[in-house]
């Protein structure tokens, strides 16, 4: 099977990852969790500095 490029959606151009409040570094995830009862993934990034973003998103 062959793809024309004309198919594709257009690559991604903005960095969608997250950036540290404190410190503007790109902190790690530490931790996924899914949520059952309503299909959300909750995410726990740390930061090198020690500071923590809490992450909760729907299901596209």
């Amino acid at each position: 099977m062959k793809i024309d490029k004309e198919q594709l959606p257009p690559p991604q151009t903005q960095d969608l990852r997250r950036r540290c409040p404190a410190c503007a570094a790109f902190p790690r995830l530490a931790l996924s969790m899914l949520n059952p009862t309503n299909g959300t993934t909750i995410r726990l990034y740390e930061c090198r500095c020690g500071e923590r973003i809490w992450d909760e998103r729907l299901p596209k």
